[in-house]
């Protein structure tokens, strides 16, 4: 039996409920909210130990870290697990991520900046454009 987990940075954890292992599929939708334009998603893949002296409530089998954006794809993705050492196979996992947009934050993106005093090399960040009155913005 396997379950996943879902947190986002520094948020609750969320689980999922055990399937078997020679079929995994799980319909668990995750709601988080954070402050972050560009949280940092964990996703765990656990197998269930049994036995009376198990202490770990699972046995981790691998993870993967998603950066979520609003821009993103809304389509189910395959994702590459990082596997544990003792995890043999190749594990993947197929997610479906949507941030939904704040209705002030006009457009967000990666571009290459460099500023005057803060950023003073060419560096690619993600910028944010929030509008903040009528005429007003400023970037994150």
């Amino acid at each position: 039996m396997v379950y996943c987990t879902m947190e986002v940075e520094g948020g609750a954890r969320l689980q999922t409920d055990l399937a078997e292992a020679g079929k995994p599929v799980w319909g668990t939708q995750g709601d988080f909210s954070t402050n972050q334009p560009l949280p940092t998603v964990k996703v765990k893949l656990y197998a269930e130990t049994s036995g009376l002296l198990s202490l770990d409530s699972g046995k981790e089998l691998g993870r993967v870290i998603l950066n979520p954006t609003c821009t993103g794809n809304r389509q189910p993705e395959w994702y590459k697990l990082q596997t544990s050492k003792n995890v043999p196979d190749d594990l993947q996992l197929q997610l479906t991520l949507r941030m939904e947009k704040p209705n002030n934050l006009k457009h967000c993106g990666y571009l290459y900046a460099l500023g005057r005093t803060a950023f003073r090399k060419w560096i690619r960040r993600y910028i944010c454009l929030i509008q903040v009155c009528c005429f007003c913005y400023i970037h994150v």
